[in-house]
């Protein structure tokens, strides 16, 4: 739950088909996204 400047937003996610969530690979301490992962995190509104 996030508040968006007017009011709250809800966010959820669902579980992959293992049940479990597929995050990307870290290296060197950092999570490298493609663009697909970058857009489906920040591109869709709430």
């Amino acid at each position: 739950m996030l508040w968006d400047g007017t009011g709250l937003v809800l966010v959820y996610k669902r579980l992959g088909r293992d049940g479990r969530f597929e995050w990307p690979q870290i290296s060197d301490g950092v999570m490298h996204l493609t663009r697909v992962q970058f857009e489906a995190l920040f591109d869709h509104p709430c």
